[in-house]
């Protein structure tokens, strides 16, 4: 059997599957249900649960239990998104993170990166500052997010001197 990318269907060749082209029919049909419209139950008190190829299909995953220790669920490496609700207890964490070890981005981490992005492309430290809720002027985006890389920087001096001469 040939599997798809995403869904991991069983992929219909020509001539495959003569008098049970329906039940691949159905079962891939069931797939597509999970990948679209169900939500993965999973409990866990900690460690680390590498999730199957037939759970990672669910767009939506609850966790829940009380947590002994922190707790790491490992989704495959694919493009794909997962909306994860925790509802863990207890006083450990819970990460979330590819099969190739890349950890979800958190809100202040995307925050972060496009903050710098923006700097990196010329916009200026108050139009940043305003883009992200503050009311400083700017004075907090120079602090924290004003680290544009050093390549950047100089094409940006680089630009400004030729539009002097």
């Amino acid at each position: 059997m040939t599997a798809t990318t995403y869904l991991e269907w069983e992929d219909q060749t020509n001539g495959s599957n003569n008098n049970t082209w329906g039940d691949v029919s159905d079962a891939n049909s069931a797939i597509f249900e999970q990948a679209i419209a169900r939500y993965l139950p999973l409990s866990t008190t900690g460690g680390s649960t590498t999730l199957t190829s037939s759970q990672n299909r669910y767009p939506i995953i609850v966790v829940s239990g009380v947590l002994a220790s922190n707790a790491t669920i490992v989704v495959r490496t694919a493009e794909k998104n997962w909306t994860i609700k925790n509802v863990t207890t207890g006083n450990f964490t819970l990460t979330v993170k590819t099969a190739a070890g890349r950890e979800g981005m958190d809100f202040y981490e995307l925050r972060h990166y496009c903050a710098t992005r923006l700097l990196e492309r010329g916009v200026s430290d108050a139009d940043v500052a305003v883009a992200l809720g503050h009311t400083d002027g700017g004075e907090l985006v120079r602090r924290v997010y004003g680290h544009p890389a050093e390549r950047h920087s100089l094409d940006r001096v680089r630009d400004a001197m030729r539009r002097a001469a």
